[in-house]
């Protein structure tokens, strides 16, 4: 099995700061419980999964310039993961037009040593996506996606936007999901009012994409993201690979 026959997922929202980085890493850990996943950050610009994997900046490169991809213990496998953030000095900014974006991942998906048997590719995506997922369409021709959103108002303005551009370049709406919906006390335990679900639900019921469930807003998240997402979300990113299990069943059924 080629990388060309790998499934592409792409977790993506249109707006940056709701979780989606937090949310590939946890899908790529249900995944890779069931098979041979890697994890690409697709964020060229200011990329981050690798700082929430602990996972350091610097990347091997091959005689002919190809990177090696990173090992991440996920699920009880070593998953590959590839980042710009490992080509890049901490700090450092990265400005590139939309046509060296889509070169650049190119070279991310294309050039970086993966594994031959990649089942599924999970693709964090950046929050202005267009070059993106440009990019991964023309190398990665199997995609579909979950949306990720917050209740207010402008995170689930821009998610409404991301399930119409998805539909518009023909990428499968498998899920939407809520980050930060509801808060349990870090000291007791107790149930605080944060967020609002209804409201996402409502979206997902106004654009015609299931909704999947949601995460709360804990501590925890932030200090052992890894971690947490492996032991607190587990029933959500369950539910989340079994849509991907019966996409890929469709299609290689095709």
């Amino acid at each position: 099995m080629s990388l060309a026959d790998a499934l592409g997922i792409l977790v993506t929202s249109g707006k940056g700061g709701v979780g989606k980085s937090l949310f590939s890493i946890g899908l790529a850990a249900e995944l890779a419980r069931r098979g041979p996943v890697g994890l690409l950050d697709l964020d060229t610009r200011s990329p981050n999964l690798h700082y929430l994997l602990g996972l350091s900046g610097d990347v091997e490169i091959d005689a002919g310039g190809r990177p090696y991809t990173k090992p991440a213990a996920l699920g009880g496998r070593s998953v590959p993961v590839m980042s710009s953030g490992f080509l890049a000095e901490d700090g450092v900014p990265i400005t590139m037009p939309g046509e060296e974006i889509r070169s650049a991942i190119a070279g991310e998906i294309v050039s970086a040593h993966w594994p031959a048997d990649l089942r599924w590719l999970v693709l964090d995506v950046d929050p202005a996506p267009g070059d993106s997922i440009a990019a991964a369409r023309r190398w990665l021709p199997r995609l579909a996606a979950f949306v990720v959103t917050a209740s207010d108002v402008s995170s689930l303005q821009d998610c409404h936007r991301m399930v119409n551009a998805l539909r518009e370049e023909g990428v499968a709406t498998l899920g939407m999901v809520g980050n930060m919906i509801g808060a349990l006390c870090p000291n007791c335990g107790e149930a605080i009012a944060y967020g609002a679900e209804e409201p996402v639900r409502g979206l997902a019921a106004r654009t015609g994409v299931p909704y999947l469930g949601h995460l709360p807003w804990h501590p925890v998240f932030r200090e052992r993201p890894v971690w947490a997402v492996q032991n607190h979300g587990s029933e959500l990113f369950g539910e989340m690979a079994d849509r991907v299990e019966e996409w890929e069943g469709k299609w290689r059924a095709r």
